[in-house]
């Protein structure tokens, strides 16, 4: 076996590592999952060219020998899931290693101070290590390091050296609740992409506020309303916004300053309205997702954010929709998950473009026989569990390929849908459908067919 190149034991529960392993002087890959070795033999550190060495998981293990730092050419090393309590100095000899994770290692207590030699490093994931409370001063030694990880750390600050860290675009911070300021340096990452800070204890002050007016390009991820205080001076810059659980029930002013977002993600459960001044502000958006159980109705100034491609509501306190959600003409994917949406208004048929249509709904029973109209839709999904028809000219959605429909009221299907020529899956879970119509033997295309029992969405 001297040419073996890649060695996965991943699914083997191995109690112990004979000495000949060593020999395999051609391997690259080593890959241990689940393993129940205390402590690694000396012999694995004799392989002189592995690249990749995955060790993640190995619960029993409580400590890496210095002799890690002879593997020179490793480029990848997962100690994911350990209980390793210190990293070996030697892991600094490690010159070539891209890739470092030590997530959910919850019993690591220090990173050694010689990691910041690996000037190589790109991506550092000390997510989870629950008994980490201090990284190295020189941290920002590592001029190659894009990805920086410290969620659920009980890591207190961050080195002012993180300044240094020219090519980093991802620092997440996501419940680091110890951390309550970051340092001056950090306006100094203007290649930064994502900035995770949700369930922090970041405060917004107007010492913290310069800090991001020069970050570029960075989607902020929040779970308070305090935090959001941080928007006041960064706004332009920012294309991607996501307030995860935000217990706010107004959507913030500060937002709107934001002039230049693509993309904005609202997992607020307690939010109650959107406001009308969005249509002036956010004409570059496209993309936009709420999530809320107590929004009730959309403003009609939704139809004037006509670059808006993608739309996601997942609102189960949604009635209704405005009439002007048929002037959105760019939209591509629509995607309505509102348990109490009773009704679609006629305008739904005006979105010419759109190609994928999803609704979930417990209350829609009937469509618009505008829905007909939609003649680019290609794939539609009909989850409403008391829809009781279905309009006579659906046939005339001549690009559907793919077709579902969920319903405990649906007893027939038009004949029209025997023109759907391009339908290739079809699904109908719908336990009070009589009888098909003949017509559904003119579906030539059509490749998977499946009739079932109806479940609640």
């Amino acid at each position: 076996m001297a040419s073996l190149n890649k060695l996965d034991i991943r699914e083997i529960r191995i109690i112990e590592i004979p000495d000949s392993i060593g020999q395999l002087t051609s391997l690259s890959e080593l890959l241990m999952g689940n393993y129940k070795l205390s402590r690694l033999p000396d012999c694995i550190f004799r392989l002189s060219s592995l690249e990749m060495l995955d060790l993640s998981w190995g619960t029993a293990l409580c400590s890496i020998p210095e002799g890690l730092g002879d593997m020179e050419l490793l480029k990848k090393l997962d100690l994911s899931g350990t209980c390793i309590e210190v990293i070996p100095d030697s892991i600094g000899q490690l010159i070539n290693l891209r890739l470092l994770s030590l997530r959910n290692s919850e019993c690591l207590r220090e990173i050694p101070n010689s990691i910041c030699q690996l000037k190589l490093l790109k991506s550092l994931n000390l997510r989870g290590c629950f008994s980490l409370c201090s990284l190295p001063e020189r941290l920002g030694d590592m001029e190659k390091l894009e990805e920086l990880i410290l969620d659920s750390t009980r890591i207190e600050a961050i080195p002012n050296s993180v300044g240094r860290l020219d090519n980093l675009r991802l620092l997440s911070l996501e419940g680091c609740k110890l951390i309550k300021s970051l340092p001056g340096s950090i306006r100094q990452l203007t290649s930064i992409r994502l900035l995770k800070m949700s369930a922090t204890s970041l405060k917004s002050s107007e010492d913290d506020l310069p800090h991001f007016a020069a970050i570029n390009n960075i989607e902020l991820t929040s779970s308070s309303l305090e935090m959001l205080g941080l928007c006041d001076q960064s706004h332009k810059a920012i294309k991607h916004l996501h307030l995860n659980d935000a217990a706010i029930e107004e959507f913030p002013d500060c937002v709107g300053r934001m002039e230049n977002l693509e993309e904005l993600q609202l997992d607020c459960e307690m939010l109650k309205e959107l406001p009308n001044w969005i249509e002036g502000y956010f004409k570059n958006l496209t993309k936009l997702e709420v999530r809320s159980k107590h929004l009730k109705a959309l403003p009609d100034c939704i139809g004037p954010l006509e670059q808006l491609s993608k739309l996601s509501l997942m609102c189960e306190n949604l009635k209704a929709l405005p009439n002007s959600i048929g002037s959105l003409k760019r939209m591509l994917r629509f995607t309505l998950n509102c348990v109490n949406l009773k009704a679609l208004p006629a305008s739904i048929g005006e979105l010419e473009n759109i190609s994928f249509f999803q609704i979930e709904s417990a209350n829609l029973k009937a469509l618009p026989s505008s829905i007909a109209l939609l003649g680019r839709v290609d794939h539609l999904e009909l989850h409403c569990m008391s829809l009781e028809a279905i309009p006579i000219l659906f046939g005339g959605l001549k690009q559907l390929r793919h077709f579902e429909v969920w319903s405990n009221g649906l007893e027939a299907l038009p004949d029209s849908i025997g023109l759907l020529k391009r339908v290739s899956s079809l699904e109908l879970k719908c336990p009070n459908l009589k009888t098909l119509p003949d017509s559904i033997g003119g579906l030539k295309s059509l490749e998977y067919f499946k009739v079932g029992l109806a479940s609640h969405p």
